[in-house]
């Protein structure tokens, strides 16, 4: 461990009935007396510590130079894991009201985001293909979200988050202020001018332009207040700019100032810790000057005057002011604290409404003469300012951290050891506390000590400043899930007499081999086995290996009886930890095995270093079968369409056609009884006396629908409902009434596939593609123009090319032949919008027609054997008559 690093204490969220914590007006120091805490190597530009959210004090972000840094406040050293360089300077970082996503303004006018609760989102995933230099930063970083492109003038400089909303507001120093919601991914944009300052300019037309000033943002807040929700804009020329969360209005409030001052010139401000007040610190006036967000109004702070007057710090006892910070101690005091040369001046600001005191600066030195207000002195000049429960924190000048607290000091001194295994698995803890009590050990715990697992309870601490050991600790001794593979954060926590509660952590690294995972099921396919198992919760797993071996007894087996799974009969399978998920479960197998044999599967999982779990087993045989989709299952076997399939397929196709047609020339010279029948029926309908401006021949039918089969073996297979279908259809119109069409096109169906034996549903999958080939004479109830409706019957023969492929079998492809009928209607859209009109006079298509149709085919050979193909098809499609 450094010797420059020290640690440091905080508190508890809650409070205990003795507790008593006052605002701190004391630098804690090592019991060394060397220089506080040491963690950045020069002044950071500005700082962000969370308050909400799973990372709530946990993690501080600095910024410096355009850089982001992550230092770890349980060890206060840089955070093991950094993010990747961005291509653009870092300006601002907020955190969203999820505690977890972590959005970053870049100087480009880009935003960035990553999950600290997900470390694969901390570097660009696109960096390896920027360039082959190993240093280049990828111009198209997958962590960035570009906005620069809809910004007038691009650059972020401020930025907050909406704590109930997923949406962000950022400023920059040109004068605009941006509000994106990263749900909808909508940006507005407002420049804001000052109409205050508006002035007139005649132009050359001699009419006049006005013009306002610009103001220009030096900080922004979010305000969840008494008043509302309100996004805060402070200004470089002493304004207050005040939006709604919803709103890209705002309202311009201006700090009036009477002769007595300076002008104001506002440089950090800050909202007090109930929001309902912003703290606005004036350079030019060594001042705070008071904004009350339920007034909305500058708010006097000094009782003598009528003049509205701000908080006054004599330059004689602290001047240069750069930060500040505000502050509520548990008894509910609550304190400015700010940033000059001479150290931390303190303000009382527990009721910044009132003017009811002459001054609220607090004299630090007591002993000093009553006139003075002397501030906290530091080791180092304070910059920057960041506050935890109990604990204020100034990065200083000299890249030294001070730390103010009421809490017990705790040093870490050593850990022995620090890295520990199954075998050699012991550690003591060694430190130190400036203040005697009790002490408790937690493994990953957070600062509040509510989280991670109590391996030493409460423990007399009974002298200060002197190194205290802990007795033997034994990862063995707790459950697993207490000590996480690699690193670990062992954490002291120190409690004096008051209640109050520090804590500091040191890392531990845990290397065990992997536990045992569990197999929750396993199914058999054809010449394979498939396991689902449970995947291990380590960090650093490499690898699960399977196992299958033939069980000992074929006739009567029992697993994994005296199975090793080390023998020249076991077949083993690899499965990388990238094939499975995070968490949850895994679903893998092995293959090669032999149909008909009983075997036993086992798994072991393997880490990154080569240990390895113990064997865990399945108590399920399986016995891999050959399997089947319902193809395979009623028989069928693959012809290929050779030849003689071939030779058949378009032998029963000439033959429906050789029967259709004859029919169809009849129809058409009205010879036969069922047409003089139709149009005796139809003669109510007035005779077509309207001619097409060009002829009509053909029918072209594009239409999708759905297969419901009716045999029980195949709806067993693909289910009841709903397998898709699609067709072409093209036909021949002899006339309006008579329509021969030939359709093909594609249906798709898949499932589990079965046993070919047995019929016992297994792990396997089947796929069924199947090509209809109809033909068709269809009739139609076409006996009048511009008919709205047509109904029309249908009947024909049908070919079904199908072709079945299971996991791990040959495909059977081969066609099944029957006939249809059906019904349907057709609806002419050319009656909306003269659709009709434009296509005919374009393209020559003379009607068009939405189509609803229901057809029964029977396709299993006119009665065969084998797979049954029959069912109802409803369509929907659309005609097109030329």
């Amino acid at each position: 461990m450094k010797s420059t690093r020290f640690s440091i204490i905080l508190a508890l969220l809650f409070s205990f009935s003795t507790t008593v914590l006052a605002y701190p007006t004391s630098e804690k120091a090592p019991s060394s007396g060397s220089a506080p805490l040491s963690i950045f190597s020069s002044q950071p530009d500005s700082v962000f510590l969370p308050t909400s959210g799973d990372y709530a004090g946990k993690l501080l972000f600095s910024l410096d130079g355009g850089s982001l840094t992550m230092v770890n406040m349980l060890t206060f050293d840089d955070n093991s894991t950094q993010p990747g360089d961005f291509v653009s300077n870092v300006n601002a970082v907020t955190l969203l009201q999820n505690g977890t996503s972590l959005v970053l303004g870049l100087n480009d006018g880009n935003i960035a985001q990553i999950e600290l609760d997900d470390t694969t989102t901390w570097d660009d995933d696109n960096a390896s293909d920027s360039s082959s230099d190993d240093d280049a930063v990828s111009t198209d970083d997958s962590r960035v979200t570009e906005l620069a492109d809809q910004m007038t003038t691009p650059g972020i400089d401020f930025m907050v988050a909406s704590d109930d909303q997923n949406i962000i507001f950022m400023a920059n120093s040109d004068g605009y202020y941006f509000r994106y919601n990263l749900t909808t991914t909508s940006l507005d944009e407002v420049q804001l001018l000052d109409t205050s300052e508006s002035s007139e300019t005649v132009i050359a037309d001699g009419s006049t332009e006005t013009s306002s000033s610009v103001y220009t943002p030096v900080a922004l807040l979010f305000a969840s207040a008494t008043s509302g929700d309100k996004v805060l804009v402070a200004t470089s020329n002493n304004s207050i700019l005040i939006f709604n969360e919803d709103s890209t209005s705002y309202s311009e409030f201006d700090l009036t100032i009477d002769e007595s001052f300076e002008t104001p010139a506002f440089s950090d401000v800050v909202l007090s810790t109930d929001n309902d007040y912003i703290f606005c610190l004036d350079d030019n006036n060594n001042a705070i000057w008071v904004f009350s967000l339920i007034t909305e109004s500058f708010v006097d702070q000094q009782s003598s005057g009528t003049s509205l007057d701000p908080i006054e710090i004599d330059t004689d006892d602290n001047s240069s002011l750069t930060h500040l910070i505000a502050f509520t101690d548990s008894s509910d005091t609550d304190v400015l604290y700010v940033s000059g040369a001479s150290g931390l001046s303190v303000i009382d600001v527990s009721s910044p409404g009132s003017s009811s005191s002459s001054t609220k600066v607090i004299d630090i030195d007591t002993g000093d003469a009553e006139s003075d207000e002397d501030p906290i002195t530091l080791t180092g000049t304070p910059g920057p300012l960041a506050t935890s429960t109990g604990y204020i924190f100034a990065m200083n000048g000299d890249a030294t951290t001070s730390v103010l607290t009421e809490n017990p000091w705790v040093s870490i001194t050593s850990i022995s050891s620090s890295s520990v295994t199954e075998a050699d698995s012991t550690f003591t803890v060694t430190f130190q506390s400036d203040t005697a009590g009790t002490y408790t050990l937690r493994s990953n715990g957070d600062i509040l000590g509510t989280t991670g697992t109590e391996i030493i309870s409460s423990t007399t601490l009974s002298t200060a400043d002197t190194d205290t050991t802990t007795s033997t600790i034994n990862i063995n001794s707790f459950d697993r899930s207490a000590f996480v593979e690699g690193a670990n954060d062992i954490v002291v926590y120190v409690t004096d007499s008051s209640g109050n509660i520090g804590y500091n952590a040191v890392a531990l690294s845990v290397d065990r081999p992997p536990e045992a995972v569990t197999i929750n099921s396993v199914n058999f396919g054809n010449s394979r086995a498939y396991v689902n198992f449970d995947v291990s919760p380590d960090a650093d797993i490499a690898t699960y290996q399977l196992f299958a071996q033939p069980a000992a007894s074929q006739s009567s087996p029992s697993c994994p009886g005296s199975l090793t799974f080390d023998t020249t009969s076991t077949n083993e399978a690899t499965v990388t930890v990238s094939e499975c998920p995070s968490s949850g479960t895994c679903d893998s197998g092995l293959t090669e095995l032999t149909n008909g044999t009983v075997y036993c599967i086992a798994i072991k999982v393997v880490d990154e270093g080569g240990q390895e779990s113990s064997l865990a087993t399945s108590s399920t045989p399986v016995t891999p079968e050959l399997t089947v989709g319902p193809a395979g299952f009623a028989g069928e076997s693959s012809c290929n369409l050779n030849r003689h399939q071939s030779f058949k397929l378009t032998s029963f196709l000439l033959t429906v056609l050789f029967l259709i047609i004859p029919l169809a020339i009849r129809f058409r010279k009205q010879t036969i009884t069922i047409t003089i029948t139709l149009l005796i029926c139809t003669s109510a309908f007035a005779e077509r006396n309207l001619i097409e401006k060009t002829p009509q021949h053909f029918t072209l039918d594009v239409k999708a629908g759905l297969w419901f089969p009716t045999d029980s073996s195949t709806k067993g297979f693909v289910g009841n409902c709903c397998n898709f279908n699609g067709e072409v259809e093209f036909g021949y119109l002899f006339n309006n009434q008579i329509n021969l069409a030939f359709a093909s096109g594609f249906g798709y169906a898949d499932g589990d596939a079965v046993s070919a034996s047995s019929g016992t549903t297994s792990a396997d999958s089947f796929s069924l593609l199947m090509i209809p080939l109809r033909l068709s004479l269809i009739y139609r109830f076409d006996y009048k123009p511009q008919q709205l409706f047509v109904p029309y019957v249908r009947a024909g023969g049908d070919a079904i090319v199908f072709r079945e492929k299971t996991s791990g079998s040959s495909a059977i492809t081969n066609v099944k032949y029957g006939g249809h009928v059906g019904a349907g209607v057709s609806i002419l859209l050319d009656r909306f919008e003269e659709i009709g009109t434009t296509l005919e006079s374009e393209v020559g298509v003379n009607d068009v027609y939405l189509i609803l149709e229901g057809r029964y085919s029977l396709l299993n050979n006119f009665g065969g054997s084998g797979l049954d193909l029959s069912g109802f098809y409803p369509y929907a499609g659309v005609l097109f008559e030329f």
